[in-house]
C-alpha cells in the first residue's frame, strides 16, 4: 500500500489508514499485479473488490530448432521468450537423451526478467572428438515452471569423413552503432577447412542485402582451407533502431558434411545528444552569464507535509 508492503494477504481488513488517497497494489504469482487509487474517507469504511487477471503464458523462441556442432568444436542457438513472465523465470538447458560426446559448454541456466525477456541469451554446445566415423545426435531441453518445454536437436558433425567443411570461429557476427552507421565491428572473418580425406565444394549466402560476403562458392582439396569476410555494407545505415537478423548458411554442396550457420545481429542504437556546455569562452568586450541565481519560497499545501528550510539559494 502506497509503495509499502503490508505483508497481508487478502481478504484483509486494515486499519489506521489516514484520510485521503492511497495507491493499493495487490500481486498474485503468474497474474497481472493490480493497482487502484483508493479515497479513503475519515470514519468511514472503504470496500475495495479486484479481479486479477492471469498473467499470459510466454513460450521459447530459438534461433534454429536444429544445431550442427562440429566434433573437436562448438555450435550455438540462442533463446528469449515470446512475451514479459509475470514473475522472473530460470530456464534450464539439459540434454535428455542422444551422444553423450555432445555436451553444453555454457548456458545451461538462464534467466529471463521484464527486463530482459526480448533479449536472445546465448546456449553453447561442445563435442568431443571420438574414435568413431558417425555423426552423433542428442536432443537438449528448455525447461521451466509454467512454460512449455522446447527441444533442440544438436548434430554432431564427424571428422573422420570424406570432404568434410569446418567453419571456425563458432561464434556469431554482433556488430552495433547509431541510426546511419558507422557499425562497429564493421565485419568478421570465418575460416572454412576441409578436414576429410576428399575434395569439396562449398557455397556461402545471406538472406538480407546488409550483408555482403567477400566469397561465395569454391573448392577445397583435403587438408586446405579458406576465408569469407562477413560485412556490414552500407544498406544497413537506413535501418531503423532496434535489433536486425541475418543467417550466414555455409554448405558442403558434395556431402553435406559440415554445412552449418553463423547468425548476424546488429544493434542500432538512438543517437546520444551531445552534452551540454555549462560554459563559454567570453568574447573580448563583451559579458557571458554562466549561472543565474534565483530564490524559491515553498508553500504548504497539505498538512501532512514538512519542509525543513523555508527558503534556499541554488
Amino acid at each position: 500500500m502506497d509503495g509499502a508492503d503490508t505483508g497481508r494477504t487478502t481478504p484483509a481488513i486494515l486499519t489506521g489508514i489516514q484520510a485521503g488517497s492511497h495507491t493499493v497494489r495487490l500481486v498474485k504469482d503468474r497474474y497481472l499485479d493490480y493497482q487502484v487509487n483508493v479515497i479513503v474517507e475519515a470514519g468511514k469504511e472503504t470496500l475495495l473488490f479486484a479481479t486479477l487477471t492471469a498473467a499470459p503464458t510466454p513460450n521459447f523462441v530459438t534461433t534454429a530448432d536444429t544445431v550442427t556442432v562440429p566434433e573437436g568444436g562448438q555450435g550455438t542457438f540462442r533463446v528469449k521468450l515470446s512475451e514479459g513472465p509475470a514473475s522472473d523465470v530460470t530456464a534450464a538447458v539439459t540434454r535428455i537423451s542422444g551422444d553423450t560426446d555432445i555436451t553444453i559448454s555454457s548456458g545451461a541456466s538462464l534467466t529471463f526478467t521484464g527486463v530482459n525477456w526480448d533479449t536472445f541469451q546465448i546456449v553453447t554446445l561442445q563435442a568431443a572428438e571420438d574414435d568413431d566415423a558417425e555423426n552423433g545426435e542428442a536432443i537438449f531441453r528448455i525447461s521451466a515452471t509454467g512454460i512449455p518445454d522446447k527441444d533442440i536437436l544438436a548434430v554432431e558433425q564427424d571428422l573422420g569423413g570424406p570432404g568434410y567443411l569446418l567453419i571456425t570461429p563458432a561464434s556469431d557476427f554482433s556488430s552495433s552503432g547509431a541510426p546511419g552507421g558507422p557499425f562497429s565491428p564493421a565485419s568478421k572473418t570465418y575460416i572454412l577447412q576441409n578436414t576429410g580425406s576428399g575434395s569439396l565444394n562449398w557455397t556461402a549466402s545471406a538472406t538480407t542485402d546488409w550483408v555482403t560476403l567477400s566469397d561465395a562458392g569454391g573448392d577445397l582439396d583435403a587438408g586446405t582451407s579458406t576465408a569469407v569476410t562477413v560485412s556490414i555494407n552500407n544498406s544497413a545505415n537506413g535501418l531503423p533502431v532496434g535489433t536486425h537478423f541475418d543467417t550466414i548458411t555455409f554448405l558442403n554442396t558434395t556431402t553435406g558434411d559440415g554445412s552449418t550457420t553463423r547468425n548476424v545481429i546488429l544493434e542500432i542504437t538512438a543517437a546520444t545528444a551531445p552534452p551540454l556546455s555549462l560554459s563559454k569562452t567570453p568574447e573580448l568586450g563583451r559579458r557571458f552569464p554562466v549561472l543565474s541565481l534565483f530564490k524559491w519560497m515553498p508553500r504548504m499545501t497539505t498538512g501532512w507535509t514538512g519542509l525543513k528550510s523555508p527558503s534556499m539559494m541554488c
